[in-house]
């Protein structure tokens, strides 16, 4: 009965993001958190909010705003001292390579030139794939594999000065290119 009850309470804390942009999410996490009455609930929330600032974009998401990406992970951000809270374990995929590529997608503006995004882009599936296969994103449920995959397709997209075979050629190039550039001879 009482895991039943746990079970109840994690569906309660589990709902649907409304807000895309920074305040939005930050919003709904005070809620959730307020709701959380255990460690895995705070957890659930906190992994909820990460990755709604993971696609956020809009109001509160300058580097400048208290609920931006910038300031959330920082080391007084509310992320990083709500996880040590809750014993809450972000993995490197979501602490890393998800935050740094949406800081960089959030930077871009109208003049951001494709060929930067599209380095950017081969930045992030190289990230994605040096970590450990048993690593998640920042929702804590999706493997390295399927962020692995993501990472390419949002490479596909916004390569769109290469036809469709030479994007496939380019990421396996670029891909290939960028983890030999990692390593130390």
């Amino acid at each position: 009965m009482n895991t039943l009850f746990g079970f109840v309470i994690l569906a309660g804390v589990i709902q649907s993001i409304s807000g895309d942009t920074c305040t939005g999410c930050a919003g709904t996490y005070t809620l959730d958190k307020s709701a959380a009455s255990t460690k895995a609930a705070q957890c659930t929330a906190l992994r909820k909010y990460a990755e709604c600032l993971m696609g956020s974009k809009g109001t509160g998401c300058s580097t400048s705003d208290s609920t931006s990406i910038n300031t959330q992970f920082s080391a007084t951000g509310d992320i990083t001292k709500d996880a040590a809270t809750a014993n809450c374990v972000l993995d490197s995929i979501c602490t890393t390579c998800q935050v740094n590529f949406q800081k960089k997608i959030q930077a871009r503006s109208a003049s951001t030139r494709d060929t930067q995004k599209c380095v950017e882009d081969f930045e992030y599936v190289n990230c994605v794939d040096t970590k450990p296969s048993s690593q998640t994103a920042c929702d804590g449920t999706t493997s390295q594999f399927r962020m692995f995959n993501v990472a390419l397709s949002v490479a596909r997209l916004d390569c769109v000065y290469a036809g469709t075979s030479a994007v496939k050629s380019s990421v396996v190039i670029m891909a290939a290119a960028l983890f030999v550039s990692y390593l130390k001879f």
